[in-house]
């Protein structure tokens, strides 16, 4: 999947650029959603690639805009609540939870400037979520229902 730099030749395919060159209009980003410098660095070169504008007519530039983020990060660590330590919940939910946080926090000043700016206000924050967290029905997805549960 999205997690490895291999399956940027596949993403390539899917919106129709090659050579390792993106159209421009979806750039994937990989990043480590439990370590925050990882976001923030990933949030400063979004506001960097933001910055730079293009010649248009009107006002002279052409701003970029980030139209959305999308948290789609997860991870389920199988386990009979009393098989699994209080590790694998925490890191259950440093990624499932935890990384929405982090992400929300590291965007959302991008988004609201380009909405203060008049610049885009259509921007839109999307939480992957689970039924799981609503109605847990797995007994292998305690620690999973419970992120689920918390990010929703």
């Amino acid at each position: 999947g999205c997690l490895k730099k291999e399956s940027f030749a596949q993403f390539d395919v899917m919106v129709g650029s090659s050579g390792g060159e993106h159209s421009g209009k979806v750039i994937p980003l990989v990043l480590d959603v439990t370590d925050n410098k990882n976001v923030d660095d990933a949030a400063a070169a979004v506001s960097k690639w933001l910055a730079d504008t293009a010649e248009t007519e009107g006002d002279g530039k052409q701003h970029r805009i980030l139209h959305g983020l999308v948290n789609n990060a997860s991870i389920m660590i199988p386990g009979l609540f009393d098989w699994l330590d209080v590790s694998d919940y925490q890191k259950v939910m440093d990624v499932n939870f935890y990384g929405i946080l982090r992400c929300c926090k590291a965007f959302l000043p991008i988004l609201k400037h380009q909405s203060i700016e008049q610049q885009y206000k259509g921007s839109r924050i999307i939480n992957v979520t689970s039924i799981a967290g609503i109605m847990p029905g797995n007994p292998v997805g305690s620690a999973y229902a419970a992120s689920k549960h918390a990010a929703q």
